[in-house]
C-alpha cells in the first residue's frame, strides 16, 4: 500500500516533470545571455541528454521541497548543515553579481538568467530562512557503528 506522503511525492514529481518537459524553464530567459547559444552536437545520446533536465532537475526540486516541508512540520532544520546554506548563499551572491553592472561593471559576455535560476533562488531563500529560524537537529553520540 502506498502511503499518503508517497502519493504527494509522486504527484509533485510528476507535476514538475511535466512543467520541465513542456515549458523548459532552463531555456526561458528573464535576462538574456550575451553569448551565442552553444551548438547542438549530433551524438546518438542527444535525446537522452535532452530528457535529462526534464527528469533530474524535477527530482532534485522534489527532494528539496519535501525536505523543506519536513523541516517545517518538525520545526527543526535538517537535511544539510547550516554552513552549507551559508556557502550556497555566498556562491549565489558571487554568481549573481555578474548581472549588476554597478558591482562588476559592464560584462561583454555573460550567461543569461533563466526561469530555472529564479526557481533555484526562491528555493535558496526558503532554505536560508529555515536555517536562520529553525533549530538544528540535536546530534546524539553513539549512533554510529563501531568497527
Amino acid at each position: 500500500m502506498v502511503s499518503e506522503s508517497d502519493k504527494h511525492f509522486f504527484q509533485l514529481f510528476t507535476c514538475l516533470v511535466v512543467i520541465y518537459y513542456f515549458f523548459r524553464p532552463h531555456e526561458h530567459f528573464a535576462i538574456p545571455a550575451r553569448t551565442p547559444p552553444p551548438a547542438v552536437e549530433k551524438f546518438p545520446t542527444h535525446k537522452l541528454r535532452d530528457l535529462s533536465p526534464s527528469v533530474l532537475i524535477p527530482l532534485r526540486l522534489t527532494a528539496l521541497i519535501q525536505q523543506m516541508l519536513l523541516n517545517h512540520r518538525t520545526r527543526t532544520f535538517a537535511g544539510q548543515h547550516k554552513l552549507s546554506v551559508v556557502i550556497s548563499c555566498i556562491e549565489w551572491s558571487l554568481g549573481s553579481a555578474i548581472f549588476i553592472p554597478a558591482i562588476v561593471g559592464r560584462v561583454r559576455a555573460r550567461q543569461g538568467l533563466t526561469s530555472h535560476d529564479i526557481i533555484d533562488t526562491v528555493a535558496l531563500i526558503f532554505g536560508v530562512w529555515q536555517a536562520l529560524t529553525l533549530t538544528s537537529v540535536t546530534q546524539t553520540q553513539g549512533h554510529e557503528e563501531e568497527d
